[in-house]
């Protein structure tokens, strides 16, 4: 024998679920790809017919866990999973019921695990290849964020839940410590010269807006807002996005006066093209 099976992801599954189950040992069939129990097979075909499956140790799932965790961007959430990691007792539990309250970062972790599975299964196939004299395949990765993402609905704002729009709103100023005379200055927000985008959770629950408030051909960003539960995301990107998508042809220019507590927008909208046109300085003279 000196081929190998095709890898798909229907045997990339079987094998993730053999890895991950420790009570039993499995090996793959290499002339076509099934897994079964080792305890079935002759022994003296296991190097030649079959071959073991990737290990995969308990410290491996506490360790993929602990990456997850650290380059996960929702402040909230890292120091509630991080928590979770530290107490050293039912760990996988914990950290399980902790994204369970969250559908969206439990779908992320899901996406970030078959990824991080789906590469090490594809260095072992390779390694096997390489044993038949074959060479290397390249693996595709899919984009986590997109798949996150495509649960969300991005979409100008029809000034239904209006209630529900206006408590973002205010949370949002009170956030940048504006509330009250900084937002009484500005128009509400379903003003006739105000242009809304809005992100929607497979629930319909509004989790993002951006809006804008648009007078002779000059549009001015009043507000970016994603709920703290759902940051680290990508929601605020794609709202940006969405929104200039929408309403770029009714302008020929676009501002946006940044809070000083808010300085890491800047450089979010400097990748869609924006440049810094003024910079506000204060000084506080104490009494």
């Amino acid at each position: 024998m000196t081929g190998i099976f095709d890898i798909s992801q229907e045997i990339i599954d079987q094998i993730i679920f053999a890895m991950e189950d420790q009570e039993k040992d499995f090996v793959v069939d290499l002339s076509n790809g099934n897994v079964v129990e080792k305890r079935f097979i002759d022994s003296g075909l296991l190097g030649k017919k079959y071959a073991d499956v990737p290990r995969w140790r308990p410290i491996d799932g506490f360790r993929l866990m602990e990456k997850f965790v650290s380059n996960l961007n929702n402040p909230i959430y890292r120091e509630e999973l991080m928590n979770a990691l530290a107490t050293g007792k039912k760990v996988f539990r914990k950290f399980k019921n902790i994204l369970k309250t969250n559908p969206a970062i439990e779908r992320k972790w899901f996406v970030f695990k078959a990824r991080e599975m789906k590469k090490i299964i594809f260095a072992w196939y390779n390694t096997q290849r390489e044993l038949k004299g074959l060479e290397k395949i390249s693996l595709e990765e899919e984009d986590t964020e997109d798949l996150v993402l495509s649960d969300f609905l991005f979409k100008p704002w029809d000034k239904s839940n209006y209630e529900e729009l206006a408590e973002l709103d205010r949370s949002a100023f009170l956030e940048t410590h504006l509330y009250g005379s900084e937002r009484e200055k500005l128009l509400t927000i379903d003003s006739d010269v105000s242009r809304v985008t809005v992100a929607l959770a497979p629930t319909g629950e509004i989790v993002g807006f951006i809006w804008a408030i648009v007078r002779d051909g000059v549009m001015i960003i009043e507000q970016l807002y994603v709920k703290p539960d759902f940051r680290g995301l990508g929601i605020a990107n794609c709202l940006i996005d969405n929104f200039l998508v929408t309403f770029k042809d009714e302008v020929s220019e676009i501002y946006i006066d940044i809070p000083g507590n808010r300085l890491e927008l800047a450089k979010v909208f400097e990748n869609f093209g924006f440049s810094l046109y003024s910079q506000k300085m204060r000084l506080q003279v104490e009494s």
